[in-house]
């Protein structure tokens, strides 16, 4: 256990002394928050690089759900294609990630969370 020490001269009967104080530190281990994806993730790059981005970070978060999103304007968007292109390509590094801080989800995981696409006619 580590201990906090902090050190001040106290004016009490005998200025000379300096008095310390410990103060225990306990952590707690973090929390990871709960998270459901949604994305109408086709061609466009950005979509794929912040998809990227979140299966690097994966083992920050508790990932509940992928879901495919399109619309009346984008009905292909969403397709659960480009989901299992980059889960694959995320199995083929996730060892290499492993290395470097635990806790990242299997690609059998993320596979069974994903969802097709879900069209919202907004």
């Amino acid at each position: 256990m580590k201990h906090n020490k902090r050190c001040s001269a106290i004016t009490a009967p005998r200025k000379d002394i300096t008095y310390c104080f410990y103060t225990k530190l306990q952590f707690e281990s973090p929390v990871k928050q709960r998270l459901v994806v949604l994305t109408d993730i086709t061609n466009e790059p950005d979509d794929q690089e912040s998809m990227v981005r979140l299966l690097v970070y994966s083992n920050e978060y508790d990932i509940e759900g992928i879901i495919g999103t399109g619309s009346k304007y984008g009905p292909s968007r969403g397709d659960i294609a480009y989901f299992e292109r980059l889960i694959d390509a995320y199995g083929r590094v996730r060892n290499n990630l492993q290395l470097h801080s635990g806790g990242y989800p299997t690609v059998a995981h993320l596979k069974s969370v994903e969802l097709g696409v879900h069209h919202y006619h907004l």
